[in-house]
């Protein structure tokens, strides 16, 4: 009988230590999640203020005016999805179109379907996509208040 006490004394410990462990886990998993980084239509734009940013203000603008209608729907829906934390697969690099055009394809997987486009490339791009799949910012523009803050002085 006292072996059996031992080892229930065991369990107990051993239940003690693993409780301990996954509170202590919850605990870095909560304080991760309360300083996640953000990136917003103020803080992407590279500035004097702001050497880290993203994008330059006035390439920017040229995007906005040299994209089709397409192109601007999809650069939206990018934007969106990127916002409400959607599952992105795209390529590793930029593929090149018949015309010689640099591009990404982007498919964004959502419960009930996909929703996939072709995205030029263009500055910053890579960087945004690479800062969104690393998990560890989060993503809280959307294309008109971007547009706004581009051509704001």
């Amino acid at each position: 009988m006292v072996f059996i006490k031992k080892t229930n004394m065991s369990f107990d410990l051993i239940d003690s230590i693993i409780s301990q462990r996954n509170v202590n886990a919850k605990e870095q998993v909560a304080q991760k999640q309360s300083y996640t980084p953000v990136l917003n239509a103020q803080n992407v734009f590279i500035t004097g203020d702001n050497p880290d940013g993203v994008f330059h203000k006035e390439n920017y603008q040229k995007i906005i005016e040299t994209f089709n209608r397409e192109e601007l729907l999809g650069l939206a829906s990018f934007y969106n999805s990127m916002r409400g934390k959607e599952k992105l697969e795209t390529t590793p690099f930029p593929r090149i179109d018949k015309k010689g055009v640099k591009y990404y394809w982007i498919t964004f997987t959502g419960k009930n379907g996909n929703k996939e486009f072709k995205l030029p490339d263009f500055h910053g791009l890579a960087e945004l996509i690479d800062i969104y799949l690393s998990g560890k910012t989060s993503i809280e523009f959307d294309f008109d208040t971007l547009h706004e803050e581009s051509i704001s002085s």
